[in-house]
């Protein structure tokens, strides 16, 4: 595999974790593997990345237009990134939308496809993180933004339990190496482009039966 090792921490960007957590993946060699190394990416020829950008930002600029209006201040993308730097490895993102009023703070995350558990993780991701890297901010609570509907995200969905599996994935995916566990539809959507445990479709549980 053509991998080139990065200096430094291991360096997790916050959706490498959120289908994990979510219980929606799990195979952890994959955020491993970006946490450690830059290596060669699969290409995805099935996503317009132009027209998936064309959406998310109408999306995104609606939503903050809306935001605005009710008097919140309002930051975009690139605004709000952020890196938290632990002992083992930093964790980066960049949350869509934060808003800020007296006393409150609303980040929202905007979602073009079907809702997810996983966008629920990354909003709490979110919430545990811009506290510590943005002290101004103050009762936070999240959003996610679909096309047709919002889901809030109250403080009390951060339990700490919560807060604990994030601080907890990220110690694994900083350790050692982690092992791959292949299957059809994880590996149909990762971009490590040479992993030699990839699913093949001659592994795929199938068989003909003559009794039924």
């Amino acid at each position: 595999m053509a991998t080139t090792k990065r200096p430094g921490l291991p360096y997790v960007w916050v959706t490498w974790l959120t289908k994990i957590l979510a219980g929606e993946g799990q195979c952890l060699y994959q955020p491993w593997l970006k946490a450690h190394f830059r290596y060669d990416k699969r290409p995805d020829t099935t996503f317009n990345l132009a027209a998936w950008t064309t959406e998310h930002d109408a999306l995104v600029q609606t939503r903050a237009a809306e935001l605005r209006l009710e008097g919140w201040v309002v930051t975009l993308e690139r605004q709000n990134a952020f890196q938290l730097f632990g002992k083992s490895a930093i964790l980066a993102g960049q949350p869509d939308i934060v808003a800020v009023r007296p006393g409150e703070t609303l980040v929202v995350d905007g979602k073009t496809g079907q809702q997810r558990h996983s966008d629920l993780w990354q909003v709490l991701v979110y919430m545990v993180v811009l506290p510590r890297c943005r002290e101004s901010l103050t009762n936070i609570r999240g959003e996610v933004c679909y096309k047709s509907h919002r889901v809030p995200v109250e403080r009390e969905e951060l339990t700490p339990a919560r807060a604990e599996a994030i601080y907890k994935l990220l110690r694994t995916i900083a350790g050692e190496r982690l092992a791959t566990t292949p299957s059809q539809k994880e590996c149909g959507f990762c971009d490590v482009a040479d992993c030699a445990d990839r699913f093949v479709e001659s592994e795929a549980g199938r068989a003909m039966a003559t009794e039924f």
